[in-house]
């Protein structure tokens, strides 16, 4: 089945400034990170909803998914990979540890460091995830061409360095 061309952004440059809050003629509608939002919450809501079945949730699912990339990340690293506070991440991983998902690892050169990895189990979930997860992107994306899905990853990753840079965070 073709997908459809993507759109002439030449006649969305000049509404540029309804997307910016100082412009005069600002409309939350068009404001980037109002759309992000309601992407990020609806997109939450598609994953909750296949995760249920398999008991995760998206926190779980955002570990499964770091450590199946990492293979073996220290609690810290994940916190920062998955942009959530050590304290909530270093209590779902014991949860995890507990529901036999991923074993816990003291760092032999700094026993502060504890470095997590997945176990047999968590990485047959993690397999499974993948493939919830999989269905849950085809069906987002099912109405962009290849090359804006790789353009959307690409700007996205750019805003997030250059929000990284904030002076105002910390």
């Amino acid at each position: 089945m073709a997908q459809p061309k993507p759109k002439d952004l030449g006649t969305e440059i000049s509404r540029l400034d309804t997307q910016n809050p100082g412009s005069p003629s600002f409309e939350l509608s068009d404001y980037p990170f109002y759309r992000l939002n309601r992407l990020s919450g609806r997109y939450a809501s598609v994953m909750n909803s296949v995760l249920k079945p398999l008991s995760l949730d998206q926190l779980r699912w955002r570990v499964l998914m770091i450590l199946g990339d990492q293979e073996t990340c220290s609690i810290s690293r994940i916190a920062d990979l998955a942009i959530t506070q050590l304290s909530t991440i270093t209590r779902n991983v014991q949860r995890m540890q507990r529901d036999g998902l991923v074993e816990l690892i003291r760092c032999a050169s700094d026993n502060r460091v504890t470095e997590v990895s997945l176990t047999e189990h968590g990485r047959t979930i993690h397999q499974t995830v993948r493939s919830v997860a999989s269905r849950v992107f085809q069906q987002a994306t099912s109405n962009l061409h290849a090359d804006e899905v790789l353009l959307l990853s690409r700007l996205l990753e750019n805003m997030h360095d250059s929000l990284a840079k904030s002076p105002y965070e910390r």
